[in-house]
């Protein structure tokens, strides 16, 4: 089968083998299914137009069909039946399939003789085996023929080969294969490929379906092009569309193509000796692993058509001529790279080791073994491809930005500041099963691979590792699913949970909806009572995304699944949630809608209301007005008990926003008219969908100017802006600049709201992964009057992490969609809030009563506790912002009793425009619980003076034996970067420092560097001295004198 196009991202489609004994046409008679000769989508991970003929594309399908009764002579059908998912713009193939019929009575085989091509030789002779070969065993009394060679434009009157002539050949009963050995003379003459022929005539006993072979004598008295020179120092071959002749051994096969390299290389190390030979189908058997081969053919440089912005390009060999040269040669040396082969922050960074062997010691796996999903059965099988990075690398993350190398929309913004996004070049793909015979590999997030050593190719827009199938790397252990933690007595919890397609067992004839088996479906119900219960802690409120409506509002998945989860509860020793369902339909052609699950043992549903169905946007492909929403936003109102009395009403508003796919499609597709090209369709859509979602907010607030909100999904949306449209900056409040995002959205909400994901450490900000960079696309944003009962946001790690293949256990909660998800949560009990932000020192003259762009300034916070009891020690820490730089350390306000405030003094460097209001941040702790946080604003003033660097010095002293080592810390205190830092001088009383000078590099706004510093015997331990310290900076100097005791 062959995959020519994909319309939706993780979605299988499938074309259905059926047999018809009995049919007059292709749609009568009775048909009969062969699941195991059924094609199935098998590479769901990119979306558009498809190679089918390149292996990830491909799938090779047989299977034996027993206990037909099929009269000679009698007629039968077979057929592929279009299974069509839901929503699918997909294209499906079947080439080259053949039927062979196994019957009771004797078979005639069928004879053929293959075709042999060689390199000739310099002297003496080269033997041409010949494979007589029949379709199946011989019968009784053999198979006979006569066998000869004959000229072509190889002769015998040139020399070239030595003639033979047999006669009353046989291949005997219950043998397949005979060998006829012609030599070819070798020589020095340049001439160009010569062929002769091999005939097989007089055959008795077998029926003849080819009995001619063609010898093919491939000169090697040619100038060979090593590959190093086709490869070229730089992205591309200077010898793209050439025909060259070169040479190399074998280092990798591949279903399309092999790999060889240059036994010896060049020493450059900006060209590579490793190339590509693509041949469509199967590699020639001369081409086997550690044979030398002389390879004739047309450079080129491959870019997927369904990726016309690929950089760089694939340099191979195509349509090419193979030559055996040699038989078991030692492969090269596989070139170890380094993790500052990686770190190089460009697309091409492993340009030249294009199509070489390499080693890598140790891979961290992140993102785990991709797969293909079959959603009837819930189950899905395993690609083999997985991302690393060297270890010791960060995780790669999405930034801001439109992804290079991608170009940007027209018309862009003037001026034209859109951000970009760097596409993480350290990642690496991984391809465990990309060579042939090489086993795939499982593995999870985090999952260490040592030793690996492989054939380094380029595909997906990423440097692609295919292990060598000899020697496959040690993979170390898997890790499991990563529970949120235990809420506290007067906590409650608000989750986001993306199901991902969760379907039943009945058609909706109004829907494209997918009919899972009942295994299928319990084992799905399984996998999330698992899930919600033991991963995510029985979350209060639980906003669904990808849900099912049922035919009856009883019968709706959601529902469904309220019960599993409320029995397994009960079984398992628990009280009873009581999980109820509450879901809406929307416009969603798929029928996937939002909903929620409320444990109504502890929460009280006021109202569920649906918004915007019928809301429209204007295509501007067409200027018609279309369906907005296709999963409307629903709206939840409801109460919580609190443990002083009374109850806490909240407000729920769940979404699922529309999705990435095709926002950057600008490429017009000939076979459609719909939405074409989909990019500015796209990007309208998302921008519309967020300004309805913000209207829909801003409307309550205004409302009532009480209400706590809370706003979780799928927003398809990371958490800055992605340079086509800022969909969470503008459902916040907090637009991004027209001069940096295609299509602008004013600012629509005031309050701003908060997105919760920024109160996590950097390395938990993910809820998605997408070709190994690590996204949010599930977010919880709150209003001002909720943020003050916030105490925490986590993860449940469920699902990003892990491999496609867990997907089928029911009896593990991991990977039953692919979404990980965000649980939040909130006090019931006493609230702390701000009481204001005090002025009370300026470091740039002259005062002003302002803080000012780069000034250091302190203020003093103060907190109200307006809870009925008295905190027991609480502390608070001033979060680092953009515009808060190198905040001072946390601040004790102990006991403050209920009714009352305190105040506390924080010191910053304020960042900023004149006349702009940055917020002040504080996270509060009270001894082991969490408090949540309060904000303050301050408006900056216009005095510039002091919008500067500066370096500030700090120390760190330990005893070696007689010496002192010190760690010197600077921090760049101010608003602009330090770059071309370097510590020049350090002495300790009389002691000079090494090693100096240090350079350390650029020092971001409230980033520090550290050096290691000795100072070889400065005196005896309690002495009192001078450290002196200076270095210097691109435009000024930092210095620092204190006195200091010897450790």
């Amino acid at each position: 089968g062959e995959e020519w196009r994909l319309g939706t991202a993780a979605r299988t489609d499938r074309i259905d083998f059926q047999y018809s004994a009995d049919a007059t046409d292709l749609s009568t008679g009775t048909y009969t299914d062969v699941d195991a000769l059924d094609f199935t989508t098998p590479n769901t991970a990119t979306t558009g137009a498809k190679d089918g003929n390149v292996a990830p594309n491909r799938t090779t399908i047989s299977a034996s069909i027993t206990g037909l009764s099929i009269a000679a002579g009698a007629t039968f059908f077979i057929r592929w039946t279009d299974f069509n998912a839901s929503g699918a713009d997909d294209g499906l193939a079947v080439d080259d399939f053949s039927i062979t019929a196994n019957g009771t009575g004797t078979t005639t085989p069928s004879l053929s003789v293959n075709d042999v091509a060689r390199a000739e030789g310099n002297n003496g002779t080269t033997a041409f085996d010949f494979t007589v070969s029949l379709s199946s065993p011989a019968g009784a009394g053999g198979v006979t023929f006569d066998i000869a060679t004959a000229d072509g434009t190889a002769t015998i009157a040139d020399n070239d080969y030595v003639a033979r002539s047999l006669t009353a050949q046989t291949i005997p009963q219950g043998s397949s294969n005979y060998t006829f050995t012609i030599n070819v003379n070798g020589d020095t003459t340049i001439e160009p490929n010569e062929t002769f022929f091999v005939n097989v005539s007089n055959v008795s006993g077998a029926t003849v379906a080819d009995g001619q072979g063609t010898g093919t004598i491939t000169t090697d008295d040619v100038t060979l092009t090593p590959i190093y020179q086709i490869q070229g120092s730089g992205n591309a071959s200077p010898f793209a569309t050439q025909i060259v002749t070169t040479s190399g051994v074998v280092t990798g096969r591949r279903s399309n193509g092999f790999y060889i390299q240059d036994q010896t290389g060049d020493s450059d190390t900006s060209t590579s000796d490793g190339i590509f030979v693509f041949t469509s189908s199967a590699p020639p058997a001369s081409a086997a692993i550690g044979n030398a081969v002389q390879v004739t053919g047309r450079v080129a440089e491959f870019i997927p058509s369904s990726e016309p912005n690929t950089v760089p390009s694939l340099t191979e060999i195509t349509s090419p001529t193979v030559s055996l040269l040699t038989t078991a040669q030692t492969l090269p040396a596989p070139v170890t790279l380094t993790v500052a082969d990686t770190n190089v922050n460009d697309l091409n960074n492993l340009e030249k080791y294009e199509g070489m062997r390499v080693r890598v010691d140790s891979l961290t796996v992140v993102s785990p073994t991709a797969g293909n999903v079959d959603e009837n059965d819930a189950t899905a099988t395993s690609n083999g491809v997985f991302y690393v990075v060297m270890t010791g690398t960060p995780r790669p993350f999405r930034e801001p930005g439109i992804q290079i190398p991608d170009p940007l929309p027209s018309p862009t913004p003037n001026p034209n500041n859109i951000p970009r996004f760097d596409a993480n070049p350290e990642r690496i793909r991984v391809d465990s099963d990309g060579q042939t015979g090489a086993a795939r590999i499982e593995v999870t997030t985090g999952t260490v691979l040592t030793n690996t050593v492989g054939v380094l190719d380029y595909s997906f827009l990423t440097y692609t590792l295919l292990p060598d199938a000899a020697t496959p790397p040690s993979v170390g252990s898997l890790s499991s699913a990563v529970p949120v933690p235990s809420p506290l007595a007067d906590e409650f919890t608000v989750a986001s949970f993306n199901m991902q397609r969760f379907y039943d067992t009945t058609n909706d004839p109004a829907t494209s909806d997918v009919v899972l088996t009942p295994v299928a479906f319990n084992n799905r119900l399984n996998k999330a009572s698992l899930a919600i219960r033991n991963v995510m802690r029985s979350p209060d409120v639980i906003g669904v995304e990808e849900a099912e409506a049922g035919l009856t509002v009883d019968s709706s998945v959601l529902q469904i699944v309220a019960d599993k989860v409320n029995s397994d509860t009960v079984a398992a020793g628990g009280a009873n949630p009581n999980y109820q369902a509450y879901v809406v339909r929307g416009n969603d052609i798929g029928g996937i809608n939002v909903g929620f699950l409320v444990k109504a043992s502890r929460v009280t549903v006021v109202s569920v209301t649906q918004f915007g169905k019928n809301a429209t946007f204007t295509n501007p492909l067409n200027t018609q007005q279309e369906t907005l929403n296709d999963r409307p936003p629903l709206v939840l109102q409801a109460t919580v008990p609190q443990p002083s009395g009374g109850a806490l009403p909240v407000t729920v508003i769940v979404n699922h926003l529309r999705s990435l796919i095709g926002i950057d499609d600008e490429v017009d597709d000939p076979g459609t008219t719909a939405f074409d090209p989909p990019g500015p369709r796209v990007r309208a859509k998302r921008r519309a969908q967020a300004e309805y979602l913000a209207n829909l907010i801003q409307e309550r607030q205004i409302a009532d100017p009480g209400e706590n909100i809370i706003s979780v999904g799928d927003y398809n949306a990371f958490q800055f802006n992605d340079g086509y449209v800022d969909s969470i900056g503008t459902i916040k409040g907090t637009p991004t600049p027209a001069d940096q995002v295609v299509l602008a959205s004013p600012d629509l909400v005031n309050p701003d709201l908060i997105d919760l994901i920024d109160t996590l450490p950097a390395e938990q900000r993910y809820s998605f992964l997408f070709d190994g960079n690590a996204q949010v696309l599930d977010h919880e944003l709150v209003n001002a009057n909720l943020l003050p009962r916030f105490t925490r946001l986590a993860f449940a790690r469920n699902n990003a992490d892990f491999p496609e293949s867990f997907r089928g256990d029911a009896n593990r909660p991991e990977r039953i969609t692919d979404h990980d998800m965000p649980v939040a949560y909130f006090t019931l009990g006493d609230t702390l809030a701000a009481a204001g932000a005090t002025l009370t020192n300026e470091s740039c003259p002259a005062a002003n009563n302002a803080a000012d762009p780069g000034e250091r300034v302190t203020v003093s916070l103060g907190i109200t506790n307006s809870g009925a009891n008295a905190t027991s020690n609480l502390t608070a820490t001033l979060l680092p912002s953009a515009n808060v730089i190198a905040p001072s350390g946390p601040q004790t306000y102990g006991a403050v009793a209920s009714g009352t405030s305190a105040s506390r003094a924080f010191t910053f460097t304020a960042n900023g425009e004149c006349g702009q209001t940055i917020t002040l941040t504080l996270q509060l702790q009270d001894e082991s619980i969490n408090r949540g946080v309060v904000t303050f604003d301050l408006t900056l003033g216009c005095n510039t003076a002091c919008a500067t660097t500066r370096l500030v010095t700090t120390s760190v002293l330990e005893r070696s034996g007689s010496d002192v080592v010190a760690t010197v810390t600077v921090q760049n205190q101010g608003v602009v970067a330090a770059s071309a830092v370097t510590l020049t001088q350090a002495t300790l009383g009389v002691a000079n420092g090494a090693p100096l000078p240090q350079p350390f590099g650029s020092i971001p706004p409230g980033a520090s560097a550290s050096f290691i510093v000795t100072f070889p015997n400065p005196g005896a331990v309690g002495d009192t001295l001078l450290l002196r310290l200076s270095g210097t900076y691109t435009g000024g100097t930092f210095s620092s004198t204190k006195r200091v005791t010897l450790p």
